[in-house]
């Protein structure tokens, strides 16, 4: 015996099958659009290179301090995006397209003389075939233990590359939390 379906029923019918047609047709992908997932990327891969970054204040008598230091950024087939600095500290982010945007939290500086808060550190830039460029940026807001307050600033440039094979990090003095603290000292004066 047939099954007669009603117009309406007919319609919803049609309706869910060209619905089901193209849902698997777009294949779904797993993981939401701010994470960069459900998308492939030809980008995916390990990046290494460099970071060149400057420390700076307001403070007229303690001059910026810039230093280079090695980065590595990792970008996963579905495109999100793992930054690791000199210091080990961990950026993540996403890779839309051939632009990449990832945040992470530098620790607080706590010393006796002065307390930073922690700083969201930034980081964008563009891929090209093998290559990421990008800047950089971020800002402590410290307080002093005479109660001033001064903002301790760190902007900067990257450059990292495809590698196909390990590559040996880059010999720094120091990491960039280090430096950092240093340069706090140094705008106290102590």
């Amino acid at each position: 015996m047939p099954i007669y379906f009603s117009s309406k029923k007919k319609v919803l019918h049609t309706l869910l099958i060209v619905l089901a047609m193209l849902l698997v047709s777009c294949g779904g992908g797993g993981g939401d659009s701010s994470s960069g997932g459900g998308s492939e990327t030809s980008y995916a891969g390990t990046y290494t290179g460099t970071e060149t970054w400057t420390v700076g204040s307001p403070v007229a008598s303690v001059p910026s301090q810039t230093e280079t230091t090695p980065l590595t950024i990792v970008v996963a087939s579905n495109g999100d995006v793992t930054i690791t600095d000199v210091d080990g500290t961990q950026y993540r982010g996403s890779l839309t397209g051939t632009s990449l945007v990832a945040t992470g939290t530098m620790p607080p500086i706590t010393l006796p003389i002065v307390s930073c808060p922690a700083m969201t550190v930034t980081y964008t830039g563009t891929v090209s075939e093998g290559s990421i460029t990008g800047s950089l940026s971020g800002a402590y807001n410290c307080t002093a233990s005479t109660g001033d307050t001064f903002k301790v600033t760190l902007e900067g440039m990257f450059n990292v590359k495809l590698q196909s094979a390990a590559v040996t990090a880059l010999g720094v003095e120091g990491t960039k939390r280090s430096i950092l603290e240093n340069y706090v000292r140094d705008v106290l004066g102590r």
